[in-house]
């Protein structure tokens, strides 16, 4: 079939309009799509969210705050093995200083044995506030002078994340800011069950067991969630720790520019000596215008039965004769010093590298605790309803319940009382059985002296138990001012909330009553029959001697049944705190800069806080009457606080 040349020109024609329409489409594509990108851009920079971040109320860009924020993600910290909220807040490089933390045993905190607080910049915890998903979080703890939120009532199972700020804050949230703001936000919108069981189990104790569980549900205007978690760490003592081991260890330059760790310094041992710390001694006795000897059970090197010497020093060696030897303590080839030595084998007569002699050596003191054991249960629930009105009204809700059981493990403690030269019990004293001159047997008789024996007795306040419980309640209602939308530049919003929160710790320890230690040594005589007796025949006093042989044992004495009967006595404290709380605040754009439009926004608000303490104190914590222990009459009081 033939075509005409027309139609064969058409066809050229469309074949040519064709491929000139393919090549120019993707140029007209890209200018399309990059009039829409430019579009797009223009309406997300128009659309940018502007939220509250931590350290202010003033809604903006996150990342436009001259003061960063470090985010800690609650997921990683657990992954990284940090299952505790302290830890997590005290692994940032801005906790400087001493962080209190459950490796503290054995000292006067502000909350109490068993406590977990964080402080930023080394100015202490009292100086850094603690913000549960934006709101302050009440004091916590035992003792009667808690300062600050304690980290172990914070469920670390549901922290989310930790929002951290550096800067100071105190024109936001006052003095308690200057350090700066921590701020663990909590898990929320969690749709259906989420369950976590975590097992720690280090090879030197310290196992840890967290289980959790959360359920969550939402809808269009509502949420809820509810969790629980359950955690339990067992303690580490020191003598299972690696970090401290068996004793506090040397580690120092000597003057002729040497590293030396073995200790030096109290004459030839028996034994080579080693990088112990062997103070605080312990099972000695201190006599006046004489120092210290100690108990060497059966035999003596000075005339004093069951005690011994240690050094007099190399200017009184010329007085003692063949009872003492010149030595060289130090292994520098000069005479230094000179000993005691009763079988002339120019050693000490005894080693204070021994357990019997360095406290923190024996067996006993290393099973205390170096991390105390924990027990804490909470649960939290939180929701909010959305109104769906044009102000976008939503109310929300917190609840916080939390308890913590912290008995800490801490022996060591020193008894170190005067004993008269009356007590029958004294060795130089004037009792006709008991009583020398202790100077007599080194040449310089004195007469009858008071003494001070340094021993230390097991179940003398030993075990601090420690029950603190909190609750948090939270409530407010927040959303849009329609009414104020062409008021300056928009965006007006509004919150009103209200928190309360209570807690109670209870604390008790076992310990010697001072009053009745002393009733004992100061009246006890011995009577005409042989028999020894004290106090006022109706007060029950019991005669206690502290220089019997069960007194000084490896680790600690033993008291006898009689005895700690009438010595032991429990000092006890209940500690309330109450926080009660009413903020609100409108917050919106006032204007714009004339010179680069940039927004000036503004926030307006009111608070209201009152804080309470209650202490109820017995007679032993209230009047001191623990040796060693302070009198704590705790404080009763409250404040107000209006900005």
């Amino acid at each position: 079939m033939n075509q005409s040349n027309d139609t064969k020109l058409h066809k050229v024609s469309l074949a040519v309009l064709v491929a000139l329409g393919c090549l120019a489409a993707p140029n007209l594509y890209a200018q399309e799509t990059d009039s829409l990108l430019e579009e797009e851009e223009e309406e997300v920079k128009e659309v940018v969210e502007r939220i509250s971040v931590t350290g202010s109320r003033i809604k903006r860009q996150e990342f436009s705050n001259a003061s960063p924020i470090q985010i800690i993600s609650g997921d990683i910290s657990r992954e990284l093995g940090m299952f505790d909220t302290s830890e997590m807040l005290q692994s940032s490089s801005q906790t400087s200083g001493t962080q209190i933390d459950n490796t503290f045993s054995g000292f006067v905190l502000d909350n109490g044995p068993g406590a977990a607080t964080v402080g930023f910049r080394g100015l202490g915890a009292a100086r850094t506030l603690v913000l549960i998903n934006g709101r302050r979080v009440a004091p916590a703890g035992v003792g009667g002078a808690p300062t600050s939120p304690d980290l172990n009532l914070i469920p670390s199972v549901l922290i989310d994340r930790v929002e951290n700020l550096f800067d100071g804050a105190s024109t936001v949230y006052g003095s308690d800011a200057i350090a700066g703001v921590a701020n663990v936000i909590l898990r929320s919108n969690v749709e259906g069950f989420d369950v976590q069981a975590t097992v720690s189990a280090p090879k030197d104790g310290g196992e840890q067991t967290i289980l959790s569980a959360m359920y969550g549900m939402s809808g269009d205007n509502y949420s809820f969630n509810i969790a629980a978690e359950y955690n339990e760490r067992r303690s580490q003592t020191f003598g299972q720790s690696e970090f401290v081991g068996e004793c506090t260890e040397f580690y120092y330059e000597g003057d002729d520019g040497e590293i030396y760790t073995d200790y030096r310094g109290i004459g030839p041992n028996p034994t080579p000596p080693d990088a112990c710390d062997i103070f605080p001694l312990s099972n000695r006795m201190s006599i006046p215008f004489f120092g210290s000897i100690y108990r060497t059970e059966g035999s003596t090197n000075i005339g004093i039965p069951n005690w011994s010497d240690s050094t007099s020093g190399l200017a009184n060696a010329p007085f003692f004769g063949d009872m003492v030897t010149e030595v060289d303590t130090n292994g520098d080839g000069i005479i230094d010093n000179a000993i005691w030595d009763g079988n002339g084998d120019g050693l000490l007569d005894f080693n204070f590298q021994d357990p019997f002699y360095s406290l923190e050596r024996s067996d006993y003191v290393n099973t205390r605790d170096w991390v105390s054991p924990l027990k804490r249960l909470s649960i939290y629930a939180n929701g909010d309803y959305l109104l769906q009105d044009d102000n976008d009204t939503r109310f929300f809700y917190e609840a916080l319940y939390a308890q913590r059981d912290s008995n800490v493990f801490s022996p060591g403690g020193q008894l170190f009382e005067f004993v008269g030269v009356d007590n029958p019990f004294n060795p130089c004293g004037t009792d006709p059985i008991n009583g020398i001159d202790c100077r007599a047997g080194v040449g310089f008789p004195y007469g009858p002296q008071e003494v001070r024996p340094i021993i230390s007795i097991k179940g003398d306040r030993d075990t601090n138990v420690v029950d603190v419980y909190q609750y948090r309640v939270v409530g407010g209602v927040q959303g849009n001012i329609g009414a104020l939308e062409d008021f300056g530049q928009g965006n007006w919003s509004y919150e009103v909330s209200a928190i309360y929160s209570a807690s109670k710790g209870d604390n008790s320890i076992i310990g010697i009553n001072e009053a009745n230690l002393l009733n004992s040594l100061d009246t006890s005589v011995r009577n005409d029959d042989g028999s020894i007796t004290c106090g006022n025949g109706s007060d029950g006093c019991v005669p206690v001697n502290l220089f019997s042989s069960n007194i000084y044992q490896l680790g600690g004495g033993v008291l006898t049944p009689a005895e700690a009967g009438y010595l032991f006595d429990s000092r006890e404290i209940s500690t309330e705190v109450k926080q009660s709380m009413v903020t609100g605040y409108i917050s919106g754009d006032a204007f714009t800069l004339p010179w680069n439009d940039q927004i000036v926004p503004l926030v307006l608000g009111a608070e209201f806080r009152k804080d309470e303490i209650i202490t109820d104190a017995n007679p032993v914590a209230a009047e001191g009457l623990l040796w060693g222990y302070f009198s704590d009459e705790g404080a009763d009081g409250s404040r107000n606080l209006q900005e």
